[in-house]
């Protein structure tokens, strides 16, 4: 149950387009402060949280852990909402698929080190990739955005089989994208990722899981806006189009129309940018 007073009837409208994680963090944040309609093209809400049940465990479909490092905000929601964090000692897994074997980091058995020690060049990558981890606490400490990857590339001087055999697939798994996708996004966040999570020696790093997994989260928060009377919950209901409406907005929807005063983007740009249609006044002259 939640216990926050209802928005006044007077309040803004806020309609927010996308129903996983940060949508529903975005309800969250706003109950009882706004009015507010959330919709979701799909037919669940939680995005990438989602969690099923199976032999009476909670198995993680989507997002699995989290880190307080690299997650503050989130772990304090986590706390806030009460779900309990189960702390658990994570490590990577490389595995070359052309040889047929892999390597663990940090390297905590003896076999994990003479598995490095018989592949020379995995090792000179792994000590490469040590380099680029000093390299990087500039970008990081200065919070350094405009730095691609493909620029990040450049500046450090790193060779493609660097990059295709230990970067690329240790930070598409890290961030959740393609390898094809890196050289275009920002590389501090990937950088911070790695600085922040170094192992020490050969102790791993400590993540965190909820207990049921990650779909707990969306569960709880689900839970905190069903029933309000200040707060709309649409699933199936993908968005063709938003539009101004006088004052307000207008945002068409699988399962009607909605307005708001606001409206919060919760979906990747590219799916947000084409939903807008902006009216251009014409002045005269060619």
């Amino acid at each position: 149950m939640n216990d926050l007073p209802l928005a006044p009837s007077e309040a803004p409208t806020v309609v927010i387009v996308g129903g996983g994680a940060a949508g529903l963090m975005t309800a969250h944040a706003l109950l009882g402060r706004r009015r507010l309609v959330v919709l979701e093209a799909s037919e669940r809400l939680g995005g990438g949280f989602d969690a099923r049940t199976t032999q009476g465990r909670g198995v993680d479909l989507g997002v699995r852990f989290f880190a307080r490092k690299t997650h503050p905000t989130f772990h304090a929601l986590v706390e806030r909402l009460g779900v309990r964090v189960l702390p658990i000692s994570v490590d990577v897994t490389l595995h070359d698929a052309e040889r047929g074997d892999s390597v663990v980091l940090p390297p905590s058995t003896p076999s994990h080190v003479a598995a490095i020690a018989r592949r020379p060049r995995r090792a000179k990558q792994l000590l490469r990739f040590r380099r680029l981890i000093d390299e990087a606490m500039p970008v990081v400490r200065d919070e350094d955005w405009s730095l691609s990857v493909a620029a990040c590339r450049r500046r450090f001087g790193w060779s493609d089989g660097f990059h295709d055999k230990l970067f690329a697939p240790w930070a598409g798994a890290s961030v959740g994208a393609h390898n094809a996708e890196l050289d275009d996004l920002a590389a501090y966040p990937i950088l911070r990722h790695f600085v922040d999570q170094q192992p020490e020696g050969t102790t791993r790093p400590t993540w965190g899981q909820l207990e049921g997994g990650l779909g707990t989260f969306a569960d709880v928060l689900r839970g905190r806006l069903e029933g309000r009377a200040d707060v709309e919950l649409h699933t199936g209901a993908p968005v063709s189009a938003i539009e101004r409406a006088g004052e307000r907005w207008r945002v068409r929807h699988g399962a009607g129309d909605a307005l708001g005063e606001g409206v919060v983007f919760a979906v990747p740009a590219e799916v947000a940018r084409p939903l807008v249609v902006v009216e251009v006044d014409h002045v005269g002259g060619e």
